[in-house]
């Protein structure tokens, strides 16, 4: 497997597990309005959205 194959595959994971802390902090402000909750939710949101133009542009084939 080439190097940009395990990038992108990691990166995949991350995006995924950061959909996944945020699904679950998501459920936890179903419960309460702590604002903790919606700035982590932001993070993570920032950090997936970075996450993904990376990926994107991780394959030097797929890149405009």
């Amino acid at each position: 497997m080439e190097p940009q194959d395990n990038k992108k595959i990691a990166l995949g994971k991350a995006v995924n597990a950061h959909e996944l802390a945020e699904a679950a902090l998501n459920d936890l402000m179903k419960d309460g309005t702590d604002p903790r909750y919606a700035a982590m939710v932001e993070r993570i949101r920032r950090n997936i959205d970075e996450l993904r133009v990376e990926s994107a542009t991780s394959d030097p084939a797929e890149r405009v």
